[in-house]
């Protein structure tokens, strides 16, 4: 039964080529001036620690012409993964962000449901404080006895009042009842008929209401304009210090390759950054704005930088 073949990727193809002509990865990082850890990463088809597309290019013809395989051939398997790597990056990055909406809808749901109980609860509380209960008075018609000064008689002598029933007071239409809140009787009118109340008022005066004129609302301040500031260009100066050679993106434009001396400087200005190949990690040295950019990487050993 034969084994299931896996399918051929760039890194694969490579290995392969460089295995069958039994060449180290030190014989290829020699001749191709490219540090063993950037070949280890191109067989293991490491995406996420390869640099830009257009190194990786290169890498790979450099590679491929080392140890006798299909440039052409390598770009393209190379094509298509780095395709099927960015189609996965992104679908995961779809389903992170959709988990994320959701959590963050859901609290932003609770924490409005929460508000309105809380507001409920508030107001419910601010009406039963303002709103005492009402006091009730309840006193039977028949033992009401209407109170009046006393009398002198002939003789000067003060004889008791004269007390009215409750059935001469209901003839006669009108009823005074003390009320405990207010100390001034109110006078309730009686329909003869049926002794139905038909309308109570208090001698006490309304009082009477005042206007009070509107407060002026102080004058708005002044708005002072934001001031915007203007984005500082990056200024990138090389200076060189061994022999090496530099590849060089400006603002996503077209790469340059340069071969450099010991003593030379080059200056470039760009909007974004830039991604720099450098052959030797310590053959140059970088001042962004005037200010020194470490370079990692030991000498002869080949490095990617990306500004900022």
């Amino acid at each position: 039964m034969n084994a299931e073949r896996r399918p051929e990727t760039f890194g694969r193809f490579l290995a392969a080529e460089r295995l069958d002509k039994g060449i180290s990865l030190k014989e290829v990082s020699r001749n191709t001036r490219i540090g063993t850890d950037m070949l280890s990463l191109i067989e293991s088809e490491n995406h996420s620690l390869l640099p830009a597309e257009v190194f990786v290019k290169g890498f790979l013809r450099a590679y491929a012409k080392a140890v006798g395989a299909d440039d052409e051939k390598a770009v393209h398997l190379y094509l298509d993964s780095i395709h099927l790597f960015r189609a996965a990056s992104e679908s995961e990055t779809r389903i992170v962000k959709s988990r994320d909406r959701f959590w963050l809808r859901l609290f932003l749901v609770l924490g409005v449901l929460a508000g309105i109980i809380a507001i409920t609860l508030y107001v419910e509380a601010l009406w039963h404080r303002s709103s005492p209960p009402p006091v009730l008075v309840e006193q039977p018609i028949g033992q009401i006895e209407e109170k009046k000064p006393p009398v002198k008689g002939p003789d000067g002598e003060i004889e008791p009042a004269t007390m009215k029933s409750a059935d001469e007071r209901l003839e006669a239409g009108t009823v005074a009842v003390p009320n405990p809140l207010n100390p001034e009787p109110a006078v309730i009118s009686m329909e003869p008929e049926g002794n139905k109340v038909l309308s109570a008022r208090s001698s006490e005066p309304e009082p009477e209401e005042k206007t009070v004129p509107p407060e002026r609302s102080p004058a708005p301040e002044p708005v002072t304009p934001a001031v915007v500031a203007v984005p500082e260009k990056l200024r990138l100066n090389i200076r060189t210090v061994e022999r090496t050679w530099l590849k060089i993106i400006v603002d996503h434009h077209d790469p340059v390759e340069y071969s450099l001396e010991p003593g030379e400087e080059m200056a470039f200005e760009a909007s974004t950054g830039y991604n720099l190949l450098v052959g030797n990690a310590t053959g140059i040295k970088l001042l962004l704005n005037d200010n020194p950019l470490p370079i990692p990487g030991k000498k002869g050993q080949v490095v990617t930088l990306q500004i900022p």
